[in-house]
């Protein structure tokens, strides 16, 4: 950041803003409850400068990965743990980028989902399937 200030001081100014690229615009993902769901955004300066910045989250159950950067592309890495929740619950939130490039939200849905058994072709989802499935096999 002082680096800004100082090119400030000597008469340097940037009048284009540089901008940040991302991979997708929201995170939607489905999570078996008890299960961590981990996964990351391709992120990239559309001018290939190198920008600072912090990433956070604004649910505790997702953790960034990558708090802070400094680089011209990077994966934004985060983990979300799903301990103690039920299927049917929706998680939703915002990661935040604030960094030289400016302030960006990433909205995110993490939806709790029952676990099923594949067997082949089909998914056996409760009791009434697995005796359908028992049946037919």
């Amino acid at each position: 950041m002082s680096d800004v200030v100082d090119r400030l001081i000597n008469g340097f100014f940037e009048y284009e803003s540089e901008k940040l690229v991302f991979s997708a615009h929201k995170i939607e993902t489905s999570v078996v409850p008890g299960d961590k769901a981990e996964g990351s955004l391709f992120v990239s300066s559309r001018s290939g400068r190198r920008v600072k910045g912090s990433v956070y989250s604004s649910c505790m159950r997702l953790m960034i990965l990558t708090a802070e950067f400094d680089a011209e592309e990077f994966d934004l890495k985060y983990s979300f743990d799903s301990t103690g929740l039920e299927a049917g619950a929706i998680i939703k939130g915002d990661i935040q980028i604030i960094s030289e490039a400016g302030e960006y939200f990433i909205p995110f849905i993490f939806t709790m989902v029952r676990n099923t058994v594949k067997t082949g072709r089909d998914e056996v989802k409760n009791l009434f399937h697995f005796s359908n499935f028992a049946q037919t096999d």
